[in-house]
């Protein structure tokens, strides 16, 4: 709940709806490419480091996502600030949890001298209110703390929840450009707790296909 959080600029929460069943849309998201047509401000994407957690129950991937929001300030005192804006990396961690079918895709920002912090979470389920379960939705939150010299504080606040906006239209456009694309990214034949087979193609040695029946000659 960041209405808890004291002396940070909290952003409206934002809701969207993908008219795709959960685990499509799980896929689209990770299927997050760089420079892509409704999204090519999203420079370069870059996987850091993919575990499994809870006795294998949720898998966790974390990267580095370095995008282009030049657009976005086009202020040399604020470049200072926040460093290169036409180079600007963002920490992305991203938890499947395919049982209770939900996603978190939690991204984070701290600038080089530590003046700037941004947060943003993107929570992905199944819409409650779909039939048999063929819609998700999604709703962004975050904050950011900005610790600047007067006359930069409200530039650098402005600037971070100008992010927080653009990733949001951004992302759902360039994730529905995707999922038409490709409709049926996921493999949903395994039951409804079964983890997706992108994810088990991920962790071979942990998803391993169970040994061919014997035949008797």
């Amino acid at each position: 709940d960041y209405s808890q959080l004291a002396n940070m600029p909290v952003f409206k929460e934002l809701d969207s709806l993908y008219n795709w069943p959960w685990e499509s849309v799980a896929e689209a998201v990770w299927k997050r490419y760089e420079n892509v047509p409704k999204f090519p401000q999203r420079k370069k994407v870059e996987n850091l480091e993919q575990i499994l957690v809870d006795a294998g129950s949720k898998a966790v991937f974390k990267r580095q996502i370095t995008y282009d929001y030049s657009q976005l300030a086009n202020i040399p005192v604020l470049q200072g600030a926040l460093g290169s804006l036409s180079d600007f990396k963002m920490t992305e961690e991203i938890e499947f949890n395919w049982a209770r079918k939900e996603l978190k895709v939690t991204a984070s920002y701290v600038s080089p001298e530590k003046q700037v912090k941004y947060n943003e979470v993107s929570f992905f389920k199944v819409d409650p209110e779909s039939e048999n379960g063929k819609r998700t939705v999604m709703r962004q939150s975050g904050f950011s703390t900005v610790d600047l010299i007067f006359g930069m504080q409200q530039l650098g606040e402005h600037f971070c929840e100008q992010v927080y906006n653009f990733n949001f239209k951004q992302n759902h456009e360039a994730d529905v450009a995707l999922l038409n694309e490709f409709p049926r990214l996921a493999d949903h034949a395994d039951g409804a707790e079964a983890c997706p087979a992108f994810i088990r193609n991920m962790f071979p040695d942990q998803f391993k296909p169970p040994p061919a029946a014997s035949v008797d000659g």
